[in-house]
């Protein structure tokens, strides 16, 4: 995503690249197989990426990405999948 990074910040970002790489080259994994530690954290924050990019009017996921189950609403931040009624997240 360019910039810098803190170190403390690697292990996480090589959690990530591992688990969504897994999943998107078909490992026999989705996203529903994510760990919930690891899933939380990553909701955390894509959710507050996904905020920072909005109109000041609107810096909450909308209604229906928080209606989808918490792996579902990952991959539609991470534009894996669509949300009916949602435009992508266009996070990247």
């Amino acid at each position: 995503m360019g910039g810098d990074v803190a170190v403390v910040d690697l292990p996480f970002l090589r959690v990530r690249e591992v688990a969504i790489h897994h999943i998107d080259l078909g490992f026999d994994v989705t996203f529903d197989d994510l760990p919930e530690t690891y899933l939380r954290e990553e909701l955390r924050q894509m959710e507050s990426r996904w905020s920072a990019r909005q109109p000041e009017d609107m810096t909450t996921v909308p209604p229906a990405a928080l209606a989808a189950a918490p792996p579902t609403r990952l991959a539609w931040l991470l534009g894996r999948t669509a949300i009916p009624g949602l435009d992508p997240a266009h996070i990247f």
